[in-house]
This record gives structure tokens, C-alpha cells and sequence, in this order.
């Protein structure tokens, strides 16, 4: 009887109408859940992992936004973990980049790092000084490939050097002549 009067009641009831979300309401939940995927599948990878690398670097986006790079480079490979806004903060000092290191430090697990490779300003190095002070067993190194960089910047801003590439690119412009290559040939 009961059965019966609730099935009459939703006979009578309006339909009930589904409306699927768009794909653009559905992109939120379903990159959360990605994310959330890729995330567990590189805690499980460094999980138990005693020898990593941490690595922060910068970089502006197309609309001037300033975002810095954490990655973890460890002995089964190296992964982007996280991307820092940086655009509003007052100062990237030496205490900003420190503490934004001790950080990173903590989430990875302290006694799974083994070193912390920056770029080279002169920032990072304060920050690098203080942080290999703090935790010891932290090698804190200067990025080669940034350190050679402004080493070739450098040596090319030596007037003897520039020198010689003028030599070179004069060199090289008149064997694009034609008409010089004519003349001497």
C-alpha cells in the first residue's frame, strides 16, 4: 500500500530533468583528479627514494605573471612538482628564497634530500649559504649550465674578444658576397 501510493505520488511528480555539464564546468574536477593521479604516482616513485635533488628555477609567462619551478631529480628520474606564483611577491630576496627553500625541503622530507641546485644570482647564492649552514648534508650548488652563461656573457664583453668576432664577421660577410667572391676568384 505504501509502495503503491509512492509510485503514484512520482507518476504525478514532474520529470526530473538531468542537464549534463559543460565541458568547461567539468574541466575543474576532472584536472583536480588528474593532478591528484599524477601527484600519487610521484610520491609513490619517491617514496623510500634517500638520494634527491631539489631544483628551483623562474621564468615570466606571456602575460609578465613571475612563476618559479620546484623540481625533484632523484635516481629514477626528475619531475616537476610544484609552480610557484611569485607576481605578487614585494621582494624576492635572500630570506623570500631561503624560506621558500626550507619549504620545499620539508614537503620532500629532509632526510631525503641530498642537494639543492639554484641559478646563480647573487640572491641565491646568500640563501644557498645559509641553507647548506643549517642542514649540512645538503649540497647546495650553483647551476653549471647558469654559472657558464654569465661566464661566456662576460668574456664576450672583453674588448679583445669582441675584437676578434668582428674579424670573424667581417670574415664571414664578404665570403657571403657574391660579387666580392667574383673578384678575388
Amino acid at each position: 500500500q505504501h509502495l503503491q501510493k509512492a509510485l503514484r505520488k512520482l507518476a504525478e511528480s514532474k520529470p526530473v530533468q538531468f542537464k549534463t555539464p559543460t565541458p568547461k564546468q567539468m574541466a575543474g574536477p576532472l584536472l583536480k583528479s588528474q593532478m591528484q593521479q599524477v601527484q600519487d604516482l610521484v610520491d609513490d616513485i619517491f617514496a623510500g627514494q634517500d638520494c634527491n635533488s631539489l631544483s628551483m628555477d623562474g621564468w615570466d609567462n606571456v602575460v609578465k605573471n613571475h612563476w618559479l619551478a620546484q623540481s625533484i631529480i632523484g635516481k629514477r628520474g626528475s619531475f616537476f612538482k610544484s609552480a610557484v606564483d611569485c607576481t605578487d611577491v614585494p621582494s624576492m630576496d635572500g630570506a623570500w628564497t631561503e624560506d621558500t627553500l626550507e619549504t620545499f625541503i620539508k614537503e620532500v622530507g629532509l632526510n631525503l634530500v641530498v642537494a639543492i641546485i639554484l641559478d646563480g644570482p647573487n640572491v641565491n647564492k646568500g640563501a644557498l649559504k645559509r641553507i647548506e649552514q643549517k642542514y649540512p648534508a645538503i649540497a647546495c650548488l650553483l647551476c653549471i649550465c647558469h654559472c657558464l652563461s654569465i661566464f661566456f656573457k662576460n668574456v664576450f664583453k672583453l674588448p679583445v674578444v669582441k675584437k676578434i668576432f668582428a674579424v670573424v664577421n667581417n670574415t664571414g660577410n664578404k665570403f657571403r658576397n657574391v660579387k666580392f667572391l667574383r673578384e678575388k676568384l
